[in-house]
Order: C-alpha cells, then sequence, then structure tokens
C-alpha cells in the first residue's frame, strides 16, 4: 500500500512540476517502437549551468530513475584580491580592482555592496592597472546593487573596482584573508576609506553565472512492459530540478531478436540482411534511403541486395509493420570498401585477365592495339555494376587488367576492339558475362590479315522482309580443336552487322534477339553479303547440336540378312557439357531393343544384333544437355540373300563351286583355258565389230577381262611361284603391262 502510495505521489509530482526549460524530443507521446531497445533523446535549458539529466519511466508500475548523466557542479572562477593599493586624489584611474578569470564563458550579472558603504557606481576593466587597460562596462548602484548582465568570454582575465564619488581613499589586501580565493561566487571585498585606516568599509560582493545552454541528452534503454510512461527531470547548478511539462506514452510493438549481416563488404557485391522480429506482419529493409522487401521465413525476414557505389560507412534498419502501424528499428552500420577492375599500375598489381593477340592462320604470336574496351564488373548478381573504359593505341604483345578485392571472383562483360593497323583489320571481342579469378585468365585474340581475309556483312529480317535491329550475332570459328569466337556485335537500325572473315574455312553463326527465335547456321562465308531470316518465337533452333559429335556403326549401306553385326554409337561435346547419351534399336513393326546409355562422353555403347529375315533396322538415338533432350535416327536396309540365286554373281559362285569340285573333269588348267576363251572371243568381238587395234585399248580390255575373272568372281586359279602363292598375279602382270604403255603414250606425245 505504501509503495502504491509512493508511486501515486511521483506521478503527480511528475507531473506537477511544469518547466518550459524540459523538452522531450524522441519517442513522442503514443509512439510504437519496432524493438525493446529504445532511444530516448531530450533537451534541456539553464541559465545556471545543468547538474544532470535523468530519465524516469514507470516500468513496473513504479516511476524510477533509470539514466542519468552528470555535467559536474559547473566552472570555477579564479578569485583574486590583487593587494594594490588605490592611489589617492579619488582618480578612477588610480584604482586597483578585483580579478575575475574564467576557464568558460560566463556572465557578470551584478556586483553587491555592503549596505552603508559609500560606493556610488562599479566599473569592469580588463586589466589590474585601469590606467594601461579599456573599460568594459560600469553601473551604478541601486540602493546596494549594480546590475550588469556583461558577457566574460572563457579563459581570460577581467577585474572589478568601485568608486566612492571620486573621494580620496586607498585600497589595501585584507590581511585577514587567505590567497587567492577560489570559488564561484567573491563574497567579500574591504577597501579602506579615508584618513582612518582601521575603519573597514565598501564591502561588496561579485556575483557571476553561466551563459544559458542548452543540453541534448540520448540513452538507450531496454523496456521491458509492453506500455509505460517516461519522461526527463533536469537539475541546473544550483540543485533547482524540473521535469517536462507532461509525460509521454510508449508501446512496444514489436520485438526483435537479433539481426545478422556482414559488418564489412564491397561496392556490387551481394550481401543478405536477416533480422528475427516478433510479432510483425511484412518488414523491408531500409538501406542507404532505399527500401526492399523481405522475405518472412517464420519469425526470420531476409533480403538479399547488391551493394551500391560508393565505399563509406552505410546505414540501415529495418521498417516493421503488423497491419495496424509500421515503425522504423535502430540503425546498423556497414563498411563497405572499393571494387576496382583497371588496367595494371603500381596501386593494382593482383592480374586477373591477360589479353594476347594470335594470327589467325599462322596461329602465330603478333602485336595488338586496343582502340576501344569498356568492362562491365560486378561481385554480384550484377543489378548493381560498375564500367570500366580503356583506350590504348599502342601495339603491345599483350595487356593485363588487375582487380581488388583480390580474394573475390569478378563477373566481367568485356567489349574490346582490337586490331593491329591496317595489317590487321580491327575485330571486337563481346562475350557473355565472364568470371575472372586472381588466378589469371589468358585470352587469345585472334586478328586475320587484311589479304587472308574479306568483309562479310549480314542483313537480318523477320518472315515480312521488315529489317531487325538489336539482333546480338556471335561468330565462332573451329580452331585447334576448339570453338574460337572470331566476331561478335549488334545490327544497326538498318538491320545489318558486318565482319572480317576468312573465306577459306566452316564458321559457326548465331543470331539471337529476345521475342525472335534464335538461328544457328553453320558455312563458309564466301559471298560478301548474306540475308539471314528470323521467326517469331522465342525458342533456340538447332542450338543444342553445337559442337556435338556422333559416330555410329556399322558403317555399311546396307546389311545383310541372317548376319551378326555389332550396332554402336559415340558422343563427343566439344561446347557443351553432356548430361546423358544413349541408343534403341528399332525394327519395322515398331519393336524396341535397348542399345544402352552413359554420362561419360566418349563412351562407345554397342550391342551385337542377329540381323535375321528383317527388311530395315533404325537405330534412335539421343543425348540430353541441362534438362533439353535431342534426338536423331539411322537406319539400315537389309538385303535378303535368297533373292541373289538367278544372279550374275550366283553364276559364278555356283561355277566356282562346280569347278572346285571336279564337276566334267575340270581343274586349275580347265580355268584358265575357260579364262582365254572369253578373252580371246571379247578381244575378237570388239576388234572385228568396232575395229579396236590399238595397243593401248587392247590392253585396256585384257586387263579389265583378267581383273573381273581374277578379283571380282575368283574363277583364275592362285598362281605359285617359287613355292609361294601370289594372289591375283595375273591382274598385276596386265596392269602394269597397261602402266607402261600409257606411260609410253605419255612420252610420245
Amino acid at each position: 500500500m505504501k509503495k502504491l502510495a509512493l508511486s501515486l505521489f511521483l506521478s503527480i509530482l511528475l507531473v506537477g512540476l511544469v518547466s518550459s526549460l524540459v523538452t522531450l524530443n524522441y519517442p513522442s507521446s503514443g509512439f510504437y517502437a519496432g524493438e525493446r531497445n529504445v532511444l530516448f533523446n531530450s533537451t534541456s535549458t539553464s541559465n545556471a549551468g545543468l547538474l544532470n539529466v535523468s530519465l524516469w519511466t514507470n516500468e513496473g508500475g513504479t516511476w524510477s530513475r533509470k539514466n542519468s548523466t552528470a555535467f559536474g557542479a559547473g566552472a570555477q572562477l579564479e578569485d583574486i584580491l590583487t593587494g594594490v593599493t588605490w592611489a589617492a586624489g579619488g582618480t578612477q584611474t588610480a584604482k586597483a580592482g578585483e580579478k575575475i578569470q574564467t576557464n568558460k564563458n560566463l556572465y557578470l550579472l551584478n556586483v553587491t555592496k555592503e549596505s552603508g558603504s559609500g560606493c556610488t557606481k562599479a566599473y569592469l576593466y580588463d586589466s589590474g592597472n585601469p590606467s594601461a587597460g579599456s573599460l568594459l562596462a560600469q553601473s551604478n548602484f541601486v540602493g546596494d546593487n549594480a546590475s550588469f548582465n556583461y558577457f566574460l568570454e572563457e579563459n581570460t582575465v577581467y577585474y572589478v573596482v568601485c568608486d566612492n564619488n571620486g573621494a580620496s581613499y586607498t585600497m589595501r589586501e585584507d590581511t585577514s584573508v587567505s590567497y587567492p580565493i577560489s570559488k564561484t561566487n567573491i563574497d567579500y571585498i574591504k577597501s579602506w576609506f579615508g584618513v582612518d585606516r582601521n575603519q573597514a568599509q565598501n564591502i561588496y560582493s561579485i556575483h557571476t553565472g553561466e551563459v544559458p545552454i542548452n543540453k541534448t541528452e540520448s540513452w538507450y534503454r531496454y523496456i521491458s512492459d509492453n506500455n509505460i510512461l517516461w519522461n526527463v527531470e533536469s537539475c541546473n547548478a544550483t540543485n533547482v530540478c524540473e521535469f517536462a511539462a507532461s509525460n509521454n506514452t510508449l508501446k512496444i510493438a514489436f520485438e526483435e531478436q537479433a539481426r545478422y549481416f556482414n559488418s564489412t563488404s564491397f561496392e556490387t557485391a551481394s550481401e543478405t540482411f536477416t533480422i528475427d522480429i516478433w510479432n510483425a506482419t511484412q518488414v523491408h529493409l531500409n538501406y542507404s534511403g532505399t527500401q526492399y522487401l523481405m522475405t518472412k521465413s517464420g519469425d526470420n525476414y531476409t533480403r538479399t541486395i547488391d551493394i551500391p557505389e560508393g565505399f563509406t560507412n552505410n546505414s540501415f534498419n529495418f521498417i516493421v509493420s503488423n497491419g495496424t502501424t509500421s515503425v522504423g528499428t535502430s540503425y546498423s552500420t556497414q563498411e563497405i570498401n572499393r571494387t576496382i577492375f583497371t588496367y595494371c599500375n603500381s596501386s593494382y598489381t593482383n592480374n586477373f585477365l591477360k589479353l594476347l593477340f594470335t594470327d589467325e592462320t599462322s596461329l602465330d604470336s603478333i602485336t595488338g592495339s586496343i582502340p576501344s574496351a569498356t568492362f562491365t564488373y560486378y561481385l554480384g548478381s550484377g543489378t548493381t555494376n560498375k564500367t570500366y573504359d580503356y583506350i590504348n593505341n599502342t601495339v603491345n604483345g599483350s595487356f593485363e587488367f588487375c582487380a581488388s578485392p583480390p580474394s573475390r571472383d569478378f563477373n566481367v562483360i568485356p567489349y574490346v576492339q582490337y586490331k593491329n593497323g591496317t595489317t590487321y583489320p580491327q575485330r571486337i571481342w563481346n562475350p557473355i558475362v565472364k568470371t575472372y579469378t586472381e588466378a589469371v585468365t589468358n585470352k587469345i585474340l585472334y586478328l586475320l590479315k587484311a589479304i587472308d581475309g574479306q568483309q562479310v556483312t549480314f542483313q537480318v529480317v523477320n518472315q515480312g522482309d521488315q529489317v531487325i535491329s538489336g539482333v546480338d550475332v556471335i561468330v565462332n570459328r573451329t580452331i585447334s580443336g576448339s570453338p574460337v569466337t572470331v566476331g561478335s556485335g549488334i545490327t544497326s537500325d538498318a538491320g545489318s552487322v558486318s565482319f572480317f572473315l576468312n573465306p577459306d574455312f566452316v564458321h559457326e553463326f548465331t543470331f539471337s534477339k529476345a521475342g525472335f527465335e534464335t538461328y544457328q547456321t553453320s558455312y563458309v562465308p564466301t559471298e560478301d553479303s548474306y540475308t539471314i531470316y528470323l521467326g517469331g518465337t522465342d525458342t533456340t533452333v538447332n542450338s543444342s547440336i553445337r559442337g556435338i559429335r556422333t559416330s555410329v556403326l556399322p558403317v555399311e549401306d546396307y546389311l545383310l540378312n541372317n548376319t551378326q553385326y555389332t550396332f554402336a554409337f559415340n558422343l563427343t561435346s566439344s561446347y557443351f557439357d553432356v548430361t546423358e547419351y544413349g541408343f534403341n534399336l528399332r525394327l519395322a513393326n515398331g519393336t524396341e531393343i535397348d542399345g544402352g546409355s552413359t554420362g561419360t562422353e566418349g563412351t562407345q555403347l554397342s550391342l551385337n544384333y542377329n540381323t535375321k529375315n528383317e527388311t530395315i533396322i533404325y537405330m534412335d538415338y539421343y543425348w540430353l544437355i541441362s534438362g533439353n533432350y535431342t534426338n536423331s535416327s539411322i537406319y539400315w536396309i537389309v538385303h535378303n540373300t535368297q533373292y541373289d540365286s538367278y544372279s550374275l554373281k550366283t553364276f559364278f559362285t555356283d561355277l566356282d563351286s562346280y569347278i572346285d569340285s571336279g564337276i566334267f573333269g575340270l581343274d586349275n588348267f580347265g580355268r584358265n583355258l575357260i579364262v582365254f576363251i572369253i578373252l580371246f572371243l571379247t578381244i575378237g568381238i570388239l576388234s572385228y565389230k568396232y575395229g579396236v587395234s590399238a595397243p593401248l585399248g587392247l590392253s585396256a580390255i585384257i586387263f579389265l577381262v583378267v581383273f573381273f575373272f581374277d578379283v571380282t568372281t575368283g574363277l583364275i586359279p592362285t598362281m605359285t611361284l617359287m613355292g609361294r602363292e601370289v594372289q591375283n598375279f595375273p591382274t598385276f602382270i596386265t596392269g602394269l603391262i597397261l602402266a607402261l604403255l600409257v606411260l609410253n603414250e605419255v612420252r610420245m606425245r
């Protein structure tokens, strides 16, 4: 009960001590705080100095002082009685006075004399010898008080003297006082009047006061209650204390548990900010004045942003809402360091990219210049980026570019125009974003001599023959087994773009623009201009065959029935990473036979299969790249040998079999005789019927007939020379004779 009464009394007291000298600045009354650690701020004004200011709250239902800031007892004056004798004769300039030495800015408020004293006026000098100093101020005594309100500067010496209407008197030091005297006010000074120096008169006091000051004070305090009252108490140098005119109310709308972020980062880097806060329905990250909506997961709110340009200390807080009220939390600071990509110099020595030049034809290293280059670079996602422009028209063997910080990966979009005088015309290197690290990347830029190439212009139009501007065109050529970009550009307003290309090699061209189908094609650019048609759908044509090489077995165009064959499929890729590839065999009736699959490029998949009496066999093969499925087919016609029973080949095959079996008593001599008769009749008929009599013509006929019966049909038996069998010896001899006759004919002509 006593505690409640005391609490009530303090509440009434706090409200009752109304003073305009205390102002509650923040938080305003009725404020909803976004966290329990609340910043309180007030301003106190006093003419007599401030001893302290204190924060009071009624947490837990009881008013009590929570935080206090003391300013000390105020400045002291060094008050010293000079002990200088006032000269006789009553002249003001002959008088010395009381010394005041300030250690901060003050006001001389008034001088008070002893009641009945003969002093009529008080003076303020800037020197202990008035004749050598300046009169700063003077005031007549009204009653016992002379008012001044004169500003006294800090760390300055002043003097106060009194005058007794010019009467003759002398002032000497008071031997009963120990000097110097150090205190706020000079409480007493004795001066001696008249001839009788034993009579003490003219006792007076000097009063000083502080310059009116404003003190603004802040405190952070954790508030345990959800609703409180608060006020600030201000006490001046005379220990008079006052409160603000009324109490402020404060409500805790949210409660922050923790926040997570990196204290240091770099320009353009991606940084994630997380706050764990209770009772919020929506939170925005307020970073350097820009707000970003955060993603909620439980009580955690997260947002990743790219740090803007400017290496400084960025302040940020969180704007929290619960659907009823929206408040900001306290601020945190993140130190941001510089992100730089530049040509290497004494300040930046960590090499990230080295550009070199090579002759596209000879593959020799050459020099080159860079008439213009722009590098767009960033550390994060690219929503915030920086650019670096570079020009160097002097030819060099290489150009090196450095970056800082060296510990980070740099994403760079280069646009480099490069050439070598008029010998090697200008080309452009403008790839998609590249990632570079402090492990330097050596990039070879290929140049083509003017005598080895030609300018090729591409006109890009839609299906209605309307030109398309802004089409991204990439030109690649395979050099040393790898695709190399030898040209890149964007079509102009006229829908055209030109490249300097080698007309002796196949190039791969890619044309792409948002809203149009991407078109890829390959050919030798022998013409000086081409027209490219783009469709109107945003798809990619044949993009998944780029760099793909396949091989298939068997290599024959047709197969024989009832024969075992090895069917195989192999795939390699010089551009894409292939996830999987494989094949199946498919028969004419639709039956599928699994051939196998693999994810390792260069692995030959094979299947042994008998053709039986099939008429056609299909191979369906496929490959998978980043989820994109590409497939194709090849087929073989199966030849049924039973339909060869009455063919010429069958005749000679059967004849050879009959002779080998000894039918009709024929042996090797019989074989040779049959061939000789056929040869004799063939030459005789051709000579008689068509007049073929030239040695060269007859030799050619003999060679063809011998080749047919020896190599094709095998009717001529294998000859044995010196105990060794010699295959196709008659064909060799007749062919040699024919060759000699041809050479002789050429020599005679």
